[in-house]
């Protein structure tokens, strides 16, 4: 009875059990240890994920690069301007970082102080605390994007 419990004890001994055994030196685990052993369960996920944010690099900068100040190209090839809900989402964010609140996008071009509810706002506001950081280019933003597109992507893994 007492070697098939401590036979129980140390299968179920993890990392960090050391500290409670009373090990010298021993730390507990900390996040970073967490998020390790999380990403080693779900290997497949997680490059799932890094090919699902590779591709959308590409995306941003190989094959829709975006355009430069004035929708110029940087380069010869055509560039990608942001048009429809990603102008919508952008001029949004612009708009809250600057303490507007949430505007009509559309109306604010045309003169109108409008407010605007089109869109969900948990991404114009990921957007605008992007903006407040520092983040200005329209392809940092696009990368962020690209990040959060590929979390996405592990959500729907883990469902």
């Amino acid at each position: 009875m007492i070697a098939v419990l401590v036979g129980t004890m140390e299968v179920e001994r993890g990392v960090g059990d050391d500290v409670a055994a009373g090990a010298v030196g021993a730390a507990a685990p900390g996040v970073g240890a967490r998020a390790w052993a999380w990403a080693r369960r779900h290997r497949r996920l997680v490059l799932v994920m890094l090919v699902a944010f590779g591709v959308r690099l590409v995306a941003v900068y190989d094959a829709l690069p975006g355009c430069g100040p004035g929708g110029q190209a940087a380069s010869p090839r055509p560039c990608f301007a942001l048009v429809s809900d990603s102008a919508y989402y952008l001029d949004q964010a612009r708009a809250l970082e600057a303490g507007a609140g949430f505007i009509d996008p559309a109306a604010a071009r045309a003169g109108i102080d409008a407010q605007g509810a089109a869109h969900p706002p948990l991404y114009p506001m990921v957007l605008a605390a992007a903006i407040r950081a520092g983040y200005t280019d329209e392809n940092a933003l696009r990368v962020l994007g690209a990040a959060i597109g590929a979390l996405g992507v592990g959500l729907v893994g883990l469902v």
